[in-house]
């Protein structure tokens, strides 16, 4: 998964580089959460779902903020926003009777 598709996900601004190397490593600790979750690997190019799970979890890592204005200040939080990036690999979880998955 490259980073410029994360940004697209997020809907940030492709030029902006500043957090490139922060996408880049959190791409596959993300992508390890969701073989760990699903008890599964995923091969890249990973499903689409678990595409925007990664995008989600790194939007969430970064700050949580999913609005915000700039007269008088306000921010808004998603206090939901991980279990919901779940949801979108919950189909994916595969039943686990103890033993591991191969990677």
């Amino acid at each position: 998964m490259e980073v410029n598709k994360v940004k697209m996900l997020n809907e940030w601004d492709i030029t902006d580089t500043s957090k490139d190397e922060r996408i880049e490593a959190l791409i596959p600790h993300y992508a390890q959460v969701a073989e760990e979750y699903c008890h599964r690997s995923f091969p890249e190019p990973y499903p689409a779902k678990v595409q925007e799970f990664i995008a989600r979890m790194i939007q969430h890592h970064n700050n949580g903020v999913i609005s915000r204005s700039m007269g008088s200040v306000s921010y808004t939080w998603d206090a939901n926003a991980e279990a919901k990036a779940y949801k979108l690999i919950l189909p994916f979880r595969r039943v686990n009777w103890g033993g591991s998955y191969e990677h």
